[in-house]
């Protein structure tokens, strides 16, 4: 018997990261979607493990393509931008409405399912 498989599914397909929080900004807006910034160093291990862990976990990639515009922020190229979020550990995850207002944020790594809660927790409470 053969097992065929259309791949990944439509939303998984659709994720992908930004790198202007301006541009985030304009999507999320128009979408209706919330932004989310990744705030990560080349150098950071904790950060290469959520690239290699989390964002490549298909439930994750689906959930954040549903609720999220994704931006991903170098602290080493955007000094500024993480002052300005007051980012004093990497991995940092922040979540603004498209108007900036921030409704919370995760520090550090997190496993799939763990990250998906959280940010579902902070969800809510927006």
């Amino acid at each position: 018997m053969w097992v065929f498989s259309a791949g990944p599914s439509e939303s998984t397909s659709e994720f992908k990261w930004l790198t202007s929080l301006e541009e985030a900004v304009e999507e999320a807006s128009a979408q209706g979607k919330l932004v989310l910034i990744d705030f990560y160093a080349e150098w950071c291990g904790p950060c290469k493990l959520m690239d290699d862990e989390v964002y490549t976990d298909p439930d994750v990639r689906t959930f954040l393509s549903e609720k999220f515009v994704c931006v991903k922020v170098n602290v080493d190229e955007n000094p500024g931008l993480a002052r300005e979020y007051n980012v004093a550990f990497i991995p940092t995850v922040v979540v603004l409405t498209p108007s900036g207002v921030e409704l919370g944020r995760i520090v550090g790594y997190l496993p799939p399912d763990n990250f998906i809660s959280e940010l579902s927790g902070i969800i809510s409470q927006s």
